[in-house]
């Protein structure tokens, strides 16, 4: 990897003198940079290009090449890999497209590219890529146009996109916002050298101390993870924006849990578990880089925002509640200090609209701004001015920057206005101080927010048998790939703890009556076949039976619906469960991700109402009671219109049983459970519906 990121030299293969080209772009580029490198060109139809004598094959090439560039045609790129391979050279970049991306005749030549590189122990990039832009020492292994950017004895950012064009719109956005890049790489079809490869060696790069990723596919899901973890241990923040998500669907919908645990849904709650920051825009991505490149990571989730206008801070509400950003509660102290410094009619609350007075009195912006930084609520600060003359702008910032500059905590300078030029250029010396500008407020909050959801994202550690032991010995479910009826799926559950009805089953219609004789009415009863997994829908239930009468009948005329069912064992007799708050419970082993568990609003809407959120199977209860948190229906738990608190610890125990029959179960796939009644508090939940997949082979405990 060294040799492929910081090659001692370098060669292209297929060179040009015309610097527009492909084999002529690498020249003119590295021109540009004034190259340290050694530098040898190969090409059949030049002699010379730029002042440099040209070598007529790989095989007139000097010993000791660390990268060889090849610009040949993608029929006779692995003859030319292989060649390179025999005379030493330790790494390649491969233009050249046409391989796994346009089918199984580019794929089957891609592998034969792989296969040869392998053999030769080559670090790989590409095919089907940009290539490597290193600016820290000057190297830019690539046909983008680029221009030289320096990188700061702090370091950068090191940029990896498995695109070549959003390499370089990233690149350049960076730049832009002056946030320096380390690397820029552009991974391709990634047939040798992976994405986690590239944030393997930037976790180990000096000058690199935040690392951001454009992901159309993960690849290898178990190392990125692994390296994830490693990158929390060294303190080098990743961001992640993961493209691809509107195709994304669910590996199993035969259930909720299915349906609603998208294949995105999966990844997000297992990466940020694991301390990734996931953004969801290009802007987003290069924003919140910037942030934490220059800031350690906030504490505190809450924002407090400082501006001048009033228009902003009922804007900034109303955003923060779509964004899922948290606007900090200041305490009362910082709200008297505030009220005691700021003009009769600002506003102290947050967010602080210090009112067009500020023009006239430009130390309202700092002392405002440092009440905020003061307050233990406030984990990251936003100041939103609209800039105004040379002289105004000049004051406000004046003012501004001692107190933002010696800032412990992270903080955004926004000059409303869009693109406008800010006048006298003073948005440069806020940057020059190493704080972030931004032209939109909306932009500021929208980073803010994804950086400060990460806070108490990692999982608790939980033991592996969950509960101490205190659980009955379980039953093993079978390791075919099957569905479990209710009954099934309710009894093994039970086992780990998990309340279910009072219940008895019964083989045929005949037996119900009598066993009833085990249960007080009113009744529930329904069908059980693997096949029913949406009972509702097959006319497998009838709940509310109030005696033997009513009984018969239902049974009767279940068992005339059901006379299609080739797979029917029974049927299942429970006690009508009190009224509560219904959810719905779940768990999907994902063989890439591992298990991750859902908690939602259930019932009959579950798929409608799409309220859920998704945690690692490691979760424990303080990350159970945050994601209970953080569902838009949340206020049914509460007391709401008099109904009393619902016993959420019965909700979190249900949860925490789950996760650990997950754990000590490695031939379940997947679990949904749909409703899970809860009670008043103090009352506890039942569990009302079950569905257990089974696999084939026991999944990656992970």
């Amino acid at each position: 990897m060294r040799a492929l990121m910081r090659p001692r030299s370098v060669a292209i293969i297929g060179a040009s003198d015309d610097p527009t080209a492909i084999g002529g772009a690498p020249i003119a580029n590295l021109r540009a940079f004034s190259m340290p490198r050694p530098l040898c060109l190969v090409s059949r139809s030049r002699s010379e290009i730029d002042g440099v004598k040209t070598l007529p094959s790989i095989s007139a090439l000097p010993d000791e090449i660390d990268c060889a560039i090849l610009v040949v045609p993608g029929h006779t790129t692995a003859k030319a890999l292989e060649e390179c391979g025999e005379h030493g050279v330790r790494a390649a970049i491969v233009f050249a497209s046409g391989f796994a991306e346009t089918g199984l005749d580019g794929a089957a030549a891609q592998t034969e590219l792989a296969e040869v590189a392998r053999s030769y122990g080559m670090a790989v990039a590409g095919p089907n890529c940009l290539g490597v832009i290193n600016f820290v020492d000057g190297l830019p292994l690539t046909f983008g146009a680029i221009a030289p950017f320096p990188v700061p004895l702090t370091g950068g950012v090191g940029l990896v996109a498995q695109s070549g064009a959003m390499t370089m719109a990233l690149t350049y956005a960076a730049h832009a916002e002056h946030v320096p890049i380390t690397y820029a790489v552009s991974t391709g079809n990634e047939a040798v050298v992976t994405m986690e490869d590239y944030l393997a060696f930037l976790l180990d790069d000096d000058a690199t101390r935040v690392i951001a990723i454009l992901a159309e596919q993960i690849r290898r899901p178990r190392e990125f993870r692994r390296l994830a973890a490693r990158a929390r241990q060294v303190g080098k923040p990743v961001v992640v924006l993961r493209a691809g998500r509107a195709g994304a669907a669910a590996a199993a919908a035969q259930s909720h849990t299915g349906a609603l645990a998208t294949d995105y849904a999966v990844i997000e709650a297992v990466l940020r578990s694991d301390g990734v920051t996931l953004v969801d825009t290009l802007d987003e991505l290069t924003d919140v880089a910037g942030l934490l490149l220059r800031y350690p990571r906030p504490t505190a989730p809450g924002i407090g925002l400082v501006t001048d206008s009033g228009s902003v801070k009922t804007l900034t509400l109303d955003l923060a509640g779509t964004m899922d950003a948290s606007i900090a509660q200041l305490s009362h102290a910082t709200v008297a200090q505030l009220t005691s410094e700021l003009p009769e009619f600002a506003s102290s609350g947050n967010p602080v609209d210090i009112t067009a007075q500020a023009l006239n009195k430009p130390q309202l912006y700092a002392q405002a701004a440092d009440r905020l930084l003061e307050d233990d609520a406030v984990g990251v600060l936003v100041v939103a001015a609209m800039p105004g003359s040379d002289p105004q702008t000049a004051q406000q910032v004046d003012a501004l920057l001692p107190v933002l500059a010696s800032a412990a905590k992270p903080v955004m300078y926004v000059f409303m206005g869009g693109g406008h030029p800010i006048p006298g250029g003073h948005d440069d010396r806020v940057r020059a101080a190493g704080i972030p500008v931004l032209r939109s407020v909306e932009r500021a909050l929208r980073c803010v927010a994804q950086v400060t959801r990460t806070i108490g994202a990692y999982p608790e550690d939980v033991p592996a048998s969950g509960t101490g032991g205190t659980l009955a010995c379980p039953e093993r479910p079978g390791s075919a790939a099957a569905i479990m009826t209710e009954q099934a799926s309710k009894r093994l559950l039970r086992s780990y703890g998990l309340p279910v009805p009072e219940a008895v089953f019964a083989r045929s219609a005949a037996e119900l009556p009598a066993s009833a004789s085990q249960l007080r009415y009113p009744l529930a009863l329904k069908g059980q076949a693997p096949s029913l997994v949406h009972k509702t829908e097959a006319g497998a239930v009838v709940i509310g039976i109030q005696d033997e009468a009513g009984l018969r009948d239902a049974a009767a005329q279940m068992r005339s619906r059901l006379a299609g069912v080739d797979d029917l064992e029974g049927y299942l007799l429970e006690q009508m469960a009190e009224p509560g708050i219904e959810l719905i419970l779940g768990a999907r082993r994902d063989p890439d991700w591992g298990t991750v568990l859902l908690i939602g609003l259930g019932g009959i809407l579950a798929e409608v109402l799409d309220d859920v959120v998704l945690l690692p199977g490691a979760a424990g209860e303080e990350a159970v009671l945050a994601g209970l948190n953080r569902l838009r229906g949340r206020a049914l738990l509460d007391d709401f219109r008099g109904s009393g608190p619902a016993d959420v610890g019965a909700v979190v125990h249900s949860v925490l049983a789950l996760a650990t029959f997950m754990r000590e179960q490695p031939h379940v796939t997947e679990v949904d459970v749909n409703p899970l009644r809860v009670f008043s508090r103090g009352y506890g939940a039942m569990l009302l519906d079950a569905t257990i997949i089974t696999g084939n082979s026991p999944a990656p405990a992970h």
